[in-house]
């Protein structure tokens, strides 16, 4: 060993005392940080995605570039005759100048780790994925390391060394890229996937870069490097040896094809891996354990999948990475998983004129199957259609053209002698999800009954004319939150709409009570809430009391509010708790909506307008304690007002509140006594606090209308079909209650849940929020832990234009300048120590 450290030294040496080693140094850092920090801070995220998408590229043309020289130049300079003869064996050589090269090129790498530092002061990265993205780096860097000085060995030129390496290289990466292996498989039928499997580094180090340090995957790039280390110790070793072309040649095919059939091995394997996710992303969390084994038997699950040769190449996977997961959850449950594959072709479905469908015969499952296809395996693809199993389109290259596929994917389960629940289509995007989605069919399956929600939606603020209008005419006023009981029966709620009218009255029978916008609420529906919370039936209350537009006078853009009477106050206020009626502000983090306000502003999509009652809340405002909102990283709180809980009169009622969102520290409030100035919007001179948003108030709530009687419904027209009006259907008995403690949700804000923002990409808090709140309200409670575990957007606050500056300078001005400073200082101590030298011996 100690040979090599003397020739590592040597090696070392020349490449740091090379001005060319620092001009590649300071190239690559600044050319691969730059496309980063050209966009960090307009998304401000903090994660390094973007970064590590482009980090091996750039890991392969700088491996390209360092390595040509380590034995070409040795050729060139006539030393290489020289060195074969030092007392060194062939592989400590090889090892050597391996290594040189490969720490050089860590040291590149490691200059980026301002980006990192940049993160965690700006943010809150997950940690995990920046650490494993790292890793995947230095991976590659050693494989084409290990790669570049092969090929320098092979030949006297520099130039042709560094191309070899860096076009081999590339084509590594490229045909790991899904999309890519998908064109080459039109071209040659299964030629794309196998590349993608056996050389293919991408897919390798995309599956690093998200978290997870893969066994088979460090395993892939170890392997590689000891091939070509191996390779280029067989050729220094045997190069000159009697009959070397022979010897070298089968030592290669034989290196190669072990290498070849190592890496296809691993592609398939399932081998042991570590998830450093700070989420736990690819670990399946305690919460999915629970909810499995509280099953009285095991859960079916069945795979309806194609055959992985008529995958396209971007789901060749698939059906390894969900048996995967289903295995794994098997596993841990100790077998309360039954897993099933069942491979379905689409090509099965086509009914052939000998194969027409007879009633009389009827397959599994009470699907009718042709009379020639009874009882044969084929016929399986036909008998599950009427079970919904059904096969779904997807884009493949076939040669030079885009083609359509029929690909099956489906996951079944089912449970004891209930109707089975599918999950379809399942496709690699959907992975992400696949824990929570088969944790909540598993508990919904265990349940007796689906949970029944009775839900309330309000109408939309409008002039009172006009809502007196609607009401003559006998017609609904429009509600902007429709997106909520959608939402709500997506995720397999059984949503019981309630107008809390005679007729639309209130559910006999519910699990849960959802109120989002009450407005202008009657007697009879503050009677209905005020028995939901006495008899212990959790309730999540969003009442709202100012909605906004804006309208376009005379180029000047004029803000316009409407109140609306929420009709809750009388039922909160003995719980110590009342939604303020003054106009709550955050400049900080304000969100821009856009208003059409006629002109180019309808045709360039709206204008944008800000304004500081706009709050977006960020990773810090939410209670973490909470599994309700410990994962959210972000919200869109529109409009909403603040909380106002008196916390004494609570506790004299014997009510505990946690309060699980909050503004920001720079909030106001403004009165709503007089007209909103100027002033009042802006946050120089105000009194700044923090404001409670979101609270859970728990325990026995008193019944408001005890000893009296239950009130009427309102009497309101509705027209029917034909244009007259329908009587009102009469009010069911009042049915006792037993007191029991409940819970309230309860916010200040209804907007954020209305059509449009509920489902928005951007604010993806805001439907989470509302999932996490009714699935504590009705499922296992199991399943907040599990759906915590989505990965969160990361978004830090927009940093002052200072730190911007000193951030953006850091990673590609100060870095490349240190090294710079460090190349010209081993200059110049290089010219002394000539110097020195030449005066010490008169030259």
């Amino acid at each position: 060993m100690s040979n090599v450290i003397t020739l590592l030294r040597r090696e070392l040496g020349q490449l740091f005392r090379s001005p060319l080693a620092y001009v590649f140094l300071v190239l690559f850092v600044v050319f691969v940080q730059l496309p980063f920090m050209l966009s960090v801070f307009l998304s401000r995220t903090a994660d390094m995605r973007s970064f590590f998408g482009l980090l091996p590229w750039f890991v392969v043309c700088f491996a390209a570039l360092v390595t040509m020289r380590s034995w070409a130049e040795e050729r060139q300079e006539n030393t290489y005759e020289m060195l074969l003869t030092f007392p060194m064996r062939d592989w400590e050589l090889v090892v050597a100048k391996f290594l040189a090269t490969y720490l050089f090129l860590c040291v590149g790498i490691a200059a980026t780790f301002t980006l990192p530092l940049m993160l965690v002061t700006l943010g809150e990265p997950d940690v995990g994925p920046i650490i494993t993205g790292y890793l995947g780096a230095y991976l590659v860097a050693a494989m084409w390391c290990a790669a570049g000085v092969f090929f320098s060995s092979l030949t006297r030129s520099q130039l042709l060394a560094a191309i070899v390496s860096f076009v081999l290289g590339l084509v590594s990466l490229f045909v790991g890229i899904s999309q890519v292996a998908e064109v080459i498989d039109g071209k040659v039928s299964g030629l794309g996937s196998l590349l993608g499997s056996t050389i293919g580094t991408w897919g390798h180090f995309d599956a690093l870069s998200r978290g997870v340090i893969g066994i088979a995957d460090v395993l892939f790039f170890v392997a590689w490097t000891a091939v070509f280390l191996y390779l280029n110790t067989l050729y220094v070793g045997m190069r000159r040896a009697p009959r070397a072309t022979t010897i070298l040649t089968a030592g290669t095919l034989l290196a190669v094809g072990c290498g070849l059939l190592g890496a296809r091995l691993l592609s398939d394997a399932s081998i042991a891996r570590v998830d450093l996710t700070e989420e736990g992303l690819y670990t399946l969390s305690q919460g999915t354990v629970d909810i499995l084994k509280r099953a009285d038997v095991p859960i079916r699950a069945t795979f309806y999948v194609s055959p992985q040769d008529d995958m396209p190449a971007e789901m060749a996977m698939l059906e390894r990475d969900i048996v995967d997961r289903l295995t794994e959850m098997r596993l841990q449950t100790g077998g309360m998983l039954d897993v099933r594959v069942v491979h379905m072709e689409a090509a099965n479905l086509t009914v052939k004129p000998e194969e027409e469908i007879t009633p009389e015969l009827d397959g599994e499952d009470g699907a009718d199957v042709p009379e020639a296809d009874a009882g044969e395996e084929k016929s399986i693809e036909r008998r599950l259609i009427a079970k919904g199993v059904e096969p779904f389109q997807v884009q493949s290259f076939d040669a030079t053209e885009v083609t359509t596929k029929y690909v099956y994917a489906t996951l079944e389960l089912a449970y004891a002698a209930k109707d089975p629940e599918l999950i379809h289509p399942l496709v690699p995007a959907r992975l992400p999800e696949l824990e929570y989605v088969i944790a909540s069919t598993v508990a919904r399956l265990v349940r007796n009954a689906p949970p029944r929600i009775a839900l309330y939606t309000g109408e939309a603020p409008m002039d009172p004319q006009i809502r007196a209008y609607y009401k003559q005419q006998g017609q609904p006023i429009p509600s902007p939150y429709q997106q909520v009981g959608q939402l709500l029966q997506s995720e397999k709620y059984d949503v019981r709409p309630t107008k809390l009218t005679a007729h639309s009255p209130m559910p006999s029978d519910y699990d849960a009570f959802v109120v989002v916008g009450p407005v202008d609420w009657n007697d009879r529906a503050r009677w209905e809430l005020n028995r939901a919370l006495a008899a212990g039936k959790p309730v999540l209350l969003a009442a709202q009391r100012f909605t906004w537009d804006f309208s376009n006078r005379g180029g000047r853009i004029v803000p316009s509010m409407t109140t609306s009477d929420i009709g809750v106050d009388d039922v909160l206020a003995p719980a110590g708790i009342r939604i303020s009626d003054r106009l709550l502000m955050q400049e900080e983090n304000a969100i821009p909506l856009r208003f059409n306000l006629g002109g180019l502003s309808q045709l360039m999509g709206g204008t944008p307008i800000t304004m500081p009652n706009q709050i977006g809340l960020l990773a810090g405002d939410f209670n973490t304690d909470s599994a309700i909102t410990d994962r959210i990283d972000s919200l869109f709180y529109l409009w909403g007002t603040a909380l106002e809980l008196d916390r004494d009169a609570m506790l004299k009622a014997g009510l505990d509140v946690t309060v699980l969102a909050q503004t920001g520290e720079q909030a106001w409030s403004v009165p709503t006594d007089r007209p909103l100035r100027n002033p009042d919007i802006a946050a120089a001179g105000q009194d700044f606090a923090r404001y409670p948003l979101l609270a859970l108030i728990e325990g026995q709530f008193d019944d408001v209308y005890a000893g009296g009687e239950r009130p009427d419904y309102p009497v309101a027209i509705e027209m029917g079909p034909n244009g007259r009006p329908v009587p009102p259907p009469g009010d069911l008995p009042e049915t006792p209650f037993t007191a029991a403690p409940g819970r309230l949700f309860v916010t200040g804000s209804a907007s954020m849940w209305q059509d449009g923002i509920l489902a928005s990409r951007r604010n993806p808090g805001n439907m989470l929020l509302m999932l996490n709140c009714v699935s504590a309200m009705t499922l296992d409670p199991a399943l907040l832990e599990v759906r915590s575990k989505q990965a969160r957007p990361r978004q830090f606050k927009a940093p002052s234009d200072m730190e911007a500056t000193i951030w953006t300078a850091v990673p590609l001005v100060i870095v490349p300048l240190v090294l710079i400073a460090i190349g010209l200082a081993v200059g110049v101590m290089r010219m002394r120590s000539r110097e020195a030298w030449n005066a010490e011996h008169g030259r």
